[in-house]
């Protein structure tokens, strides 16, 4: 109804302007003497009625593509081919793996937060969703997500499910989800910090605190857990992975931290690698599977040590030449690293030279502009309301290219950069 009030109001400023400028030409004809007079004011009058007229056009969605947000990859869970992949403000993405050399998106869900944990259970998908909480979604049909349940908690960030619970981060929360459709919170630990990360084995929780080290609550009573444990690390604590009675920490510019927690009220170190060799090397994640500990790390990119002996860990392999691994899961001969620089990478390990085997870049910046005739084509930068640099028209919102119906040129909202516009 606004916009054919708008066109109303077009058609007749038009008609008023056409209608004086007819009557001006008479005018003009029967008085030479006062031409340029009767010019200036007619050509005034005219610049107001149609200044006005385009200033009541506002640009109108008509496309977009490729018609789905976009985001950096931060976690990834990867089960029978299909990688789950956390893309931060472009929610969940799920990409088909079944040849590395070309991953196709099969399907997503803009999840309205930023995701920045997942994992799956059977037919349902669990995702950590920034200050929107624990979103489950029925993934049984890959290509049509639908919801199902949802629970807030602030700056979540993190989840793991086991049997009908769910631990949340950053503060350890809990929840039942028996029920998926009507997730419960039934107890809680707050360590008053926010946590990088979480594992949970057996009675254990084993949560991250960057600065605080490795803080390990016992949740046998889920109702309500309690505190046995703490170990300061030397650097920042990012990620977690427990195997027996080891527990391997990326901590950051102190590298890889081995810890012997078999008596969980006194862990004690017994081991670390450090990136000695890369300047600005820093472990971010970690995966272990039997005596290989696989690592990712901002500058160091993704790293492969043998274990077999916790306290001196040898370099086995790895790729230098990666971005940053903010996660990494290890299928069989394939690592998947999610990479909010790249992307979903692909890695083959079966030798201690790592090969990249495909990929797939689940992000989307602006780096230019034209306009043509009445369209303006932006390619944007693949976020929603919550992204950290805004599009070229100052709109949040923007998830891709966007194609908006062409604004007055001459316009530009205080702080908005003016959009030139030249005509052929």
């Amino acid at each position: 109804m606004k916009s054919m009030k708008n066109r109303r109001i077009i058609r007749v400023r038009c008609w008023a302007a056409l209608w004086l400028a007819a009557c001006g030409m008479i005018v003009i004809q029967r008085a030479h003497r006062q031409t340029v007079q009767w010019s200036k004011l007619l050509l005034f009058w005219l610049s107001i009625l149609l200044s006005q007229s385009v200033r009541g056009v506002d640009p109108v969605l008509v496309s977009q593509w490729p018609g789905y947000p976009r985001g950096q990859a931060f976690a990834v869970a990867v089960i029978n081919n299909l990688a789950y992949v956390a893309c931060d403000t472009g929610g969940l993405v799920i990409i088909d793996t079944t040849d590395p050399a070309n991953p196709t998106r099969v399907g997503g869900y803009d999840t309205g937060g930023r995701a920045r944990g997942v994992q799956v259970v059977g037919n349902l998908c669990y995702v950590a969703d920034g200050n929107t909480g624990l979103q489950i979604l029925d993934v049984s049909n890959p290509n049509t997500l639908a919801p199902v349940g949802r629970y807030y908690i602030a700056g979540a960030n993190r989840v793991q499910v086991v049997a009908n619970l769910a631990f949340m981060g950053p503060a350890l929360e809990i929840l039942d989800v028996s029920n998926p459709a009507s997730p419960m919170l039934i107890g809680g630990y707050d360590l008053k910090r926010s946590a990088s990360s979480l594992q949970v084995v057996g009675k254990l929780a084993y949560l991250i605190y960057r600065e605080a080290g490795l803080e390990i609550v016992d949740v046998s009573n889920p109702v309500t857990p309690v505190r046995v444990g703490q170990f300061d690390t030397v650097g920042s604590s990012l990620n977690v992975s427990v195997l027996g009675n080891l527990a391997f920490l990326a901590d950051g510019e102190a590298g890889l931290q081995i810890l012997d927690v078999s008596n969980p009220p006194k862990p004690v170190s017994v081991g670390h690698y450090d990136f000695n060799y890369v300047s600005s090397g820093s472990a971010r994640s970690v995966q272990v599977d039997g005596n290989v500990a696989f690592v990712g790390a901002a500058g160091a990119g993704f790293q492969i040590l043998n274990v077999s002996n916790p306290a001196k860990p040898v370099r086995a392999g790895g790729l230098d030449n990666l971005g940053s691994a903010e996660s990494v899961e290890v299928i069989g001969k394939l690592a998947y690293i999610a990479d909010p620089q790249s992307g979903l990478q692909m890695l083959d390990i079966s030798s201690p030279r790592p090969v990249r085997v495909g990929g797939y870049d689940t992000r989307g910046y602006a780096q230019d502009v034209q306009v043509i005739g009445k369209h303006r084509l932006r390619c944007g930068w693949g976020s929603r309301s919550g992204s950290s640099r805004p599009d070229q028209s100052g709109q949040a919102g923007a998830r891709g290219p966007l194609c908006h119906k062409r604004r007055n040129p001459l316009r530009s909202s205080r702080g908005t950069p003016r959009l030139r516009v030249r005509y052929r």
